[in-house]
């Protein structure tokens, strides 16, 4: 059995550097035993990229994003960062992605969030995420 945490967003807000604090919970993570650590996105910073450098810095520990939303970004362009991401960390990455949510999708992206499992799948105006994977 695996056992790893989840670690909001907020808890990176709060410091002055969003990266060095995700660092040090990864180390504080791996030192507790844990196995793994998951970070969710916010406007702050990029989910994918914190929970790189928080790989490369801590080893012993796989680390993954607890949901990227997809709506107001390419999946070719999410590909390519999961790709990096799992060559910098030698396999340890998982990409989670999620819908996103209404109130961030139509009023900051101004995309209509009207199906949103449709949309993700074969388009309505967007590129369909299923074939890139």
């Amino acid at each position: 059995m695996s056992i790893g945490v989840a670690l909001g967003p907020s808890a990176l807000d709060t410091s002055e550097n969003a990266v060095d604090t995700a660092v040090e919970f990864g180390r504080r993570a791996a030192a507790a035993g844990l196995d793994s650590l998951w970070f969710g996105q916010q406007f702050s910073h990029d989910t994918i990229g914190v929970a790189t450098v928080v790989g490369r810095e801590v080893p012993e520990l796989e680390v993954g994003t607890s949901a990227v939303p997809i709506p107001a970004r390419h999946p070719l362009f999410v590909a390519s960062q999961a790709q990096t991401a799992q060559a910098a960390v030698h396999g340890r990455f998982t990409l989670g992605l999620g819908l996103g949510a209404a109130a961030f999708s139509e009023p900051v992206f101004g995309i209509d969030y009207d199906r949103p499992i449709a949309r993700a799948g074969r388009g309505r105006g967007s590129p369909s995420w299923f074939p890139v994977w």
